[in-house]
């Protein structure tokens, strides 16, 4: 197996292989390949009166009804696998509070959000 850094850069890429005996350097094959984000929706939920993460949170993307839960430090993701692209409205909730935002544009080139919920929204800041 070999490993290809490319970093966070999307697109198409050429990939050649040269044997080397030690005294020269020979091409062997020339290919392409395809690098693509993994993720195409991801961030934090946090308490807009508090700034501290929200677990167990619900995010949810309309249309679609794309669905996921905020782990311990209040982050959640979507994979491009599971989302196409499009335009989404960000529903998210945790116990009697809930916040929309958007529309945002996914298009599978990896966006990240830092997604709130508004005091107004809920009796006193998110309840723990």
């Amino acid at each position: 197996m070999v490993q290809v850094p490319v970093g966070n850069s999307p697109g198409s890429w050429n990939v050649y292989a040269r044997a080397n005996d030690g005294s020269t350097d020979s091409l062997i094959a020339a290919a392409g390949f395809e690098v693509r984000n993994l993720v195409a929706l991801d961030g934090r939920v946090l308490d807009y009166t508090t700034w501290l993460p929200v677990e167990n949170a619900i995010v949810r993307l309309e249309p679609g009804g794309h669905q996921t839960t905020t782990d311990a430090e209040g982050e959640y993701e979507f994979l491009t696998a599971d989302v196409p692209p499009g335009e989404y409205t960000i529903i998210t909730a945790h116990e009697d509070c809930s916040n929309t935002q958007g529309p945002y544009l996914v298009d599978g080139q990896g966006l990240s959000l830092d997604l709130f919920l508004f005091g107004p929204w809920c009796d006193s800041g998110v309840r723990r």
